[in-house]
Order: structure tokens, then sequence, then C-alpha cells
């Protein structure tokens, strides 16, 4: 296993893949390597999930990361890593191909190649430095959640209520959810579920438009007087039925087969 930035070369001490299972046939992975030498360095790597039921299914694949960064999902103004390298500072890596070779009771073994800027550089210049690395990443597996609750509260009497029904609601949201199939009879990917707290004058900023293989979003706009009425049953009708609207738009455009991608 070895890290190499330039001509210098690192040692590996920690490689770990963590993946989920996704239900629509993909498996999305999360890579954290740390190498050790002229000085700490540390890796992260989010590529696009793959095709694939198990993990034997990505061995073979190849890919090809043509952005370092990807539009955050709660900012159109920010970016979030796809494939990053800290050593001292952070910068991204440039121009990834990640080969997927082979799996077994080890880990996953694969080869990450790239292109960074000089670290050691610091008077601007920067000069671009190849990246390889070639390890064998522990496996963790991360189960997969079909449901994502974030709630946006601008005062904190809003939330006890709130996490009150989360408990009965989201079970029941995942079963329905594993019940439907809208991508070409695959089942969906997941939702993330935004209980905004209303009342007049209030502003929540919009968020960004999302991909096929980030989860979807549903805001639920609760006004606070229903939040604050005492009574759980009809906060969480009043969730449930935004919910149901925000599924029925979905479900339309991606019937519609709208620009996205996997």
């Amino acid at each position: 296993m070895l890290i190499r930035v330039g001509k210098v070369e690192f040692a590996v001490q920690k490689a770990e893949a963590r993946y989920t299972r996704v239900p629509n046939g993909t498996i999305a992975l999360d890579l954290d390597i740390v190498g050790d030498g002229p000085a700490r360095i540390h890796l992260t790597l989010s590529p696009p999930p793959l095709r694939g039921r198990t993990l034997a299914d990505l061995v073979g694949q190849f890919q090809v990361i043509s952005s370092p960064t990807k539009p955050c999902l709660y900012d159109a103004r920010s970016v979030t890593t796809v494939a990053g390298i800290y050593v001292g500072r952070h910068d991204d890596v440039y121009d990834s191909c990640i080969e997927w070779l082979g799996v077994d009771d080890s880990g996953i073994s694969l080869r990450w190649t790239g292109v960074v800027n000089d670290l050691n550089w610091y008077e601007g210049s920067k000069p671009r430095q190849s990246l390889v690395v070639e390890v064998v990443a522990a496996l963790v597996e991360v189960p997969h959640r079909p449901v994502i609750w974030i709630m946006t509260c601008a005062e904190e009497d809003e939330a006890p209520p709130l996490h009150r029904i989360r408990a009965s609601l989201l079970p029941k949201l995942g079963a329905e959810l594993a019940e439907r199939a809208w991508f070409d009879g695959m089942p969906f990917v997941a939702i993330e579920l935004v209980v905004q707290v209303d009342r007049w004058n209030r502003r929540w900023p919009s968020l960004p438009r999302r991909a096929k293989s980030e989860p979807a979003l549903i805001v639920a706009r609760v006004l606070r007087a229903v939040v604050m009425c005492g009574d759980d049953a009809v906060l969480q009708r009043a969730v449930e039925a935004e919910v149901a609207a925000g599924l029925a738009s979905i479900q339309k455009r991606y019937r519609r087969s709208l620009p996205g991608q996997i």
C-alpha cells in the first residue's frame, strides 16, 4: 500500500471505506485514508454511487471524477468536497480516476490517481504534482436510511413537539417508501425531510436542486401555531399532509424523466 505525491511517498496508516447498499441497485462509498511521511497526510474521497448490489459487483469498475467538488445540498453558494487532500491545509484533488480492483475479507482494493497542487509551495505558484494511491481499505457498512430528518426551527420551544412525533412518523414513512418503485422499477433512494416552522414575517432560504443520486428533498412547512397547539396527533397529520404532497411532486418529476444522474 502506498501514497505518493510527486516523488514523495507516505506510509499508509489507515484506509477505511464506509459503504451503503442503496435499494435502487447502487452502492455509495466514502473513503478515508491517512498516511505518514515527511508530514501527516489525509485524503478523502466520496465518488458518485456505483452500480451494484454487492461489493463484488464493483470489481473492475472505473470512475473518472470531473470535479473535486459538488454543489452543497443546503447552500447554493457553497460546495462539498468530493476528492480532497490535507497536508497542513486543505486542497482539492483534480482529475481523479479510481479503479476498483478487488474485494475480499481484508477489504476493498483500489487505485486512485489524480493531480494536486504542490503543498510545499507557499508563494502562490502551486505547481501541479501527480497523486497515486494504492490501498486495501477496511470495509464498514453503514445501514441505508430511507428518511433523513432535519428540523429548521427559529425558537427553542418549537423543537420538542417535533421531536415527539419523529419516533412515530419516520418508521411509517420509511415503510411507505420501501413500497414505491419510481426509478425504472427500482425502489426509491431516500427522502430528506426538512420540517420548517413558519410564522408571519419568517423567511427560510430556498435549497438547491438535487441530482437523482442525492436524497430527494421534501420541505414540510408547518405553522408555528400548529406546532405549539399541544396536540401531537394534529401536528403529525399536518406534517404527513406536507409529505404526501411532496412525494406526489417527486413521483411526477421522475415519471417525466427529468435530467439527473446516478
